[in-house]
């Protein structure tokens, strides 16, 4: 094993086009595996399968080996998803998978009225190479608008519902709901990230020590959420708040543990892509002015503290990546989800490294073109790239719409398909990840903004039917240096 941390030729595993609302993501993909148990990855190749969800298309299961598609679940032309579809594998005595459960939000399909876009959820049976399609599907409405669907976080194997508005519903397998939590955030607020996350000895240095000692205990995991608040007095400003909650299987429940909020000087730009290492407790972010940011999650410790705080230790700016918007207009465009739609996109693969995947300047420390799309290493601790390859695209995907704008019209996607931890709790030296590229040349929110796709809508002849995407998936590995 070298010394430094590298990165396998990515492989492209599938190209598709896509067809969305101006608004809609229009692509994601999903591990088979759950990232956050160290028990299932040693029994079974899951790894080497991916879930795709393709708007206008369906939900498909993919080999990451061969690049075949393994199974597939068409949906009626109507249908539109509002989060990526997630996986919920259980497994046999044996350690093989068994008969497992698919679940996906719609945001638009035949029989949803406006009123209930986006709280639909539907799961249906995944029996491997005897599935035959939906006739098995169930169907609930979960509270308000979905931002996203983690499935198997108790033992139990309940479901976790992530609305847009910063409330959390804890569901059964069938969809029952057992217990939901508004926002602890006051403020009009929009969920933007949030990870899942095992609870582990090593909390014990950054949290408090009996709350841990409970938590493993009682089998809970914990979920990080990050929420984007507008601030009620000045237009287009906004504050970012961070809440850590515990979610206990036995009780069926939701505990907020604490929030805070981002201290403004610490984010001048909007974040663009962010990830947590429950290791060492340290939250990433990524901002649009390509500013990288460690921040240390702790518990208060006076009266005057909230209940968790963030404390900023490290700040680099990685140079070249290119912003979220031109340099005179940066800020206008709000990410609205920073896991299936963002400009840059990272995830944690170690308290060291991170991987990040966007689109970078070919001319070094520069953010003008021409430009590449790029899947990178970066050592935290030294502010240094270690590896960088090229996620091969169509030229015309890396050209911008016009010279006014001239940035590529790109959006990220990264996913690790393998847990960063071993059967027996040690770091994998071996990450698998899968990187989704999508390109449009139609007006989109997440391009544009909202004020931009309605001034495109007013001045359309027609009304607009739908945006058109390219779509890309690569599959690559990387390997990290021992501890």
């Amino acid at each position: 094993m070298a010394d430094r941390a590298y990165i396998d030729e990515p492989e492209e595993l599938v190209e598709f086009t896509a067809s969305t609302s101006s608004s809609q993501l229009p692509a994601a993909v999903s591990s088979i595996d759950p990232l956050y148990s160290s028990t299932s990855s040693s029994l079974t190749s899951a790894s080497n399968q991916v879930l795709v969800t393709a708007q206008g298309e369906g939900v498909q299961i993919y080999s990451a080996t061969d690049s075949k598609c393994l199974r597939s679940w068409t949906f009626p032309p109507s249908v539109r998803f509002a989060c990526p579809a997630k996986y919920y594998a259980k497994y046999t005595d044996e350690g093989a998978i068994g008969d497992s459960l698919v679940y996906v939000a719609l945001d638009s399909g035949d029989g949803i009225s406006s009123k209930d876009s986006g709280t639909v959820v539907w799961r249906w049976t995944d029996r491997g190479i005897v599935s035959v399609g939906l006739e098995d599907k169930i169907e609930a409405k979960l509270g308000g608008s979905i931002f996203a669907l983690e499935p198997g976080v108790t033992s139990d194997g309940h479901l976790l519902v992530v609305h847009k508005d910063g409330a959390l519903t804890l569901a059964t397998q069938d969809l029952e709901k057992r217990h939901q939590l508004t926002c602890p955030v006051s403020g009009k607020s929009e969920v933007v990230w949030y990870q899942i996350i095992e609870v582990s000895q090593s909390m014990r240095l950054y949290l408090d020590s009996r709350q841990v000692t409970d938590w493993l205990d009682g089998g809970c995991r914990l979920a990080l959420v990050l929420t984007r608040v507008a601030d009620a007095d000045v237009d287009a400003e906004f504050t970012y708040h961070v809440s850590l909650f515990a979610i206990d299987g036995a009780e069926a429940s939701i505990v907020e543990v604490g929030s805070t909020h981002i201290k403004p000087t610490h984010l001048q730009t909007q974040p663009l892509a962010c990830a947590f290492d429950a290791d060492t407790g340290t939250v990433a972010m990524l901002t649009e002015a390509g500013v990288y940011t460690h921040f240390n999650l702790l518990t208060g410790v006076s009266a005057l503290d909230d209940a968790i705080i963030l404390e900023r230790t490290k700040e680099v700016v990685l140079r070249g990546f290119v912003p979220c918007v031109d340099d005179d207009t940066q800020g206008a465009v709000l990410a609205s989800n920073l896991l299936a739609q963002s400009q840059l996109t990272m995830t944690a693969l170690t308290e060291r490294y991170v991987a990040i995947a966007g689109t970078h300047s070919t001319v070094s420390h520069a953010s003008k073109g021409p430009y590449e799309s790029v899947l990178t290493i970066w050592d935290l601790q030294f502010g240094c790239l270690h590896a960088e390859k090229t996620l091969e695209l169509a030229p015309s995907w890396l050209q911008g719409a016009s010279k006014k704008h001239a940035l590529p019209r790109l959006t990220y996607q990264i996913q690790p398909l393998s847990s960063r931890l071993g059967a027996n709790g040690t770091a994998s030296e071996q990450i698998s990840l899968a990187i989704t590229v999508a390109h449009t040349t139609d007006t989109h929110a997440a391009l544009d903004g909202s004020a931009a796709v309605v001034r495109a809508q007013k001045s359309a002849k027609k009304k607009a039917t739908g945006v058109s995407w390219g779509v890309k998936v690569f599959v690559a590995s990387a390997f990290l240096p021992p501890v």
